[in-house]
């Protein structure tokens, strides 16, 4: 994992449990909130929830819940407050761009698919990769914060 500040973009990946939140309320607080106390911008980041379940009932109040937590971590250790004033700084992440359907905390959702857990080589697994409207959503959410479609 780079956190050192020479990464583009990090793309932060964690699932529901409490543990891997543990760990991503960490991550999140070092990219965010702890530059803001600095005057910087925070780092850019995505977040994946990974091994969404497959049940349709499950998967949905999964990523429900993921997304709700995402939000209240993000604007806890993450968004800068909102300026009183209408001067903002564009490369800066406020509490009220959380309502953004590409804001950092927004998270992209990966179903659990069980060919990925093991693979010889990436050969095997790469037109499932290319082709999954999952993985093609998070390539988009990629390439678009780097200005691209």
């Amino acid at each position: 994992m780079l956190l050192s500040g020479l990464a583009h973009l990090h793309v932060l990946f964690g699932t529901f449990s409490d543990q891997s939140w543990a760990g991503l309320r960490l991550i999140i607080e070092r990219l965010g909130a702890e530059r803001v106390r600095q005057d910087e911008p925070q780092a850019d980041c995505l977040l994946v929830q990974a091994m969404v379940p497959e049940n349709v009932e499950a998967a949905e109040k999964s990523k429900r819940d993921f997304g709700d937590r995402a939000r209240d971590v993000f604007v806890d250790h993450f968004y800068k407050e909102d300026p009183e004033a209408e001067a903002t700084e564009e490369n800066c992440w406020y509490v009220s761009d959380a309502e953004s359907s590409d804001a950092p905390h927004v998270p992209i959702p990966l179903s659990y698919t069980p060919r990925l857990a093991d693979f010889p080589s990436i050969d095997a697994v790469a037109d499932h990769l290319a082709d999954s409207p999952e993985y093609r959503h998070l390539a988009a959410r990629i390439l678009a914060r780097f200005g691209a479609s």
